[in-house]
């Protein structure tokens, strides 16, 4: 195979190459003009203009040839141009170049990508700089580009609330790092970098206690009230500083207590424990700090008694100061009573109350029902229940419930037709069994009439 025909520029050139070839071949390549060789299966191109050439290649098994042809192209070459010189301040990111016409290489200090025309000012530095632009590999053209200084100034400043401080026609009142730029005298920015701290006037507040009749200084006077008071003092950061003070100002005072304590009992007053009644004095500080006159009049209060009588089903149990109570009797126990103060002596009369039974006999009649602890019952039976009694005990309920069958009377009777029947106030002419009830009076139950009567008709004879 055969590198098919191309199109190159004046003055450029193009390898030409025969593949696949068998070991050994050689190769007659014609004209030989702009040849780099004429016996090579890979040569160099460089025709001035259009031209074809031709390679014979002989096999080095049984001498057979082949011949391939290819036509190079040659058009003029076209005007490359890197633009016109220019300029870019040292603290810009990037320039990007633009060549014509599109699709070439740049090159030079400063390139950081050939293919994108991207230019770096702070790989280079201030100065000026020649940048190359290759088309086609081997069509150049070069450009200027002058980096110019970019000024950077840090400012560290502190001022107090509410001042402001102004830089570059700038108005600043918060803690922060702002950035300023400016335009320099060759067209550049200049960057000011300000940290600002601002100090706010500060505050503290504090509180002091004196008894009376002492006086505390403060802020050059002699203070005996209590009260808030104020003071302005400049702090290191040469910001105002305000100082609050709470005084407060207590008195010594004298308190009469009257206190009652159980047999076995113990009054504290101030680190001291008292358990006989009588009169006592102590000085104890007051939440202020200053004196406090206590005079404690102590009375002893004697045993309470307390008496509790109830009564106990049979079964049921009480509590009685954590023993559990069955059996009916009298006990005794020492502990607080409803006042919760001193010890109180209780006694216990307990009595027993039995449950109590009662049994009592129902009769009713087919069909009715009786109602038994809510239940109607329609069954001869014995049903039970159980209730509480005045005494607050249970009482047992025995029901004997009769259940009477109904009274039943069958009649077998025949008559002759026409004639009639009349039986439960009708009168009957056909053949059949029919039923009648007789209501009972005085607490009987019914009585069930059954009738099979039987029609003979006329005799012929």
């Amino acid at each position: 195979s055969m590198t098919p025909d191309t199109i190159i520029y004046q003055g450029g050139s193009v390898i030409l190459e025969v593949a696949g070839a068998q070991l050994g071949a050689t190769y007659s390549w014609s004209p030989a003009l702009g040849l780099s060789s004429t016996n090579n299966s890979v040569v160099l191109a460089s025709p001035l203009s259009t031209t074809s050439y031709q390679v014979i290649v002989t096999n080095p098994l049984g001498g057979c040839k082949d011949t391939f042809n290819v036509l190079v192209r040659v058009e003029p070459a076209p005007q490359v141009s890197a633009g016109n010189d220019t300029s870019v301040c040292s603290n810009s990111d990037t320039l990007h170049l633009i060549g014509a016409p599109s699709g070439g290489i740049w090159s030079g200090l400063g390139i950081a990508d050939g293919r994108s025309g991207t230019f770096v000012p702070s790989a280079v530095g201030v100065g000026t700089w020649m940048v190359v632009y290759t088309f086609a590999g081997f069509i150049r053209d070069t450009a200027f580009i002058q980096v110019r200084e970019s000024n950077s100034i840090t400012l560290n400043q502190a001022i107090c609330s509410p001042n402001t401080f102004s830089v570059g026609g700038q108005s600043f009142s918060s803690t922060g790092v702002y950035t300023i730029n400016l335009s320099n005298s060759g067209g550049c920015d200049s960057t000011i970098i300000l940290n600002l701290n601002v100090s706010n006037p500060s505050f503290y507040a504090y509180s002091d206690t004196i008894c009376r009749p002492q006086t505390v200084s403060f802020n050059g006077n002699s203070l005996s009230s209590p009260g808030v008071y104020y003071d302005t003092l400049t702090s290191i950061s040469g910001c105002d500083s305000l100082i609050q003070l709470t005084l407060l100002v207590g008195d010594t005072s004298s308190q009469l207590i009257h206190a009652s304590i159980c047999v076995d009992g113990a009054y504290l007053l101030g680190g001291n424990t008292y358990n006989v009644g009588g009169i006592y004095y102590d000085t104890i500080p007051t939440v202020l700090g200053c004196d406090s006159f206590v005079t404690l009049n102590l009375s002893v209060d004697s045993i309470l008694s307390e008496r509790i009588e109830i009564n106990l089903c049979l079964g049921s149990s009480y509590d009685f100061g954590g023993s559990v109570i069955t059996q009916p009797g009298i006990y005794y126990r020492l502990g607080t009573g409803v006042s919760g103060r001193c010890d109180t002596a209780f006694t216990l009369v307990v009595s027993r109350t039995l449950p109590t039974a009662y049994s009592f006999n129902a009769r009713i009649c087919f069909g009715d029902t009786y109602l038994f602890n809510g239940t109607a019952l329609g069954a001869t039976g014995i049903y039970y229940d159980t209730l509480v009694n005045a005494a607050g005990c249970d009482s047992f309920i025995t029901l004997s419930l009769l259940v009477d069958a109904l009274a039943g009377i069958y009649i077998v009777d025949s008559i002759c037709a026409p004639s009639t029947y009349t039986f439960g106030g009708i009168a009957l002419t056909q053949s059949g069994v029919y039923y009648d009830t007789i209501r009972a009076v005085g607490g009987a139950c019914d009585t069930v009439v059954a009738l099979s009567l039987k029609v003979k008709a006329p005799s012929t004879n």
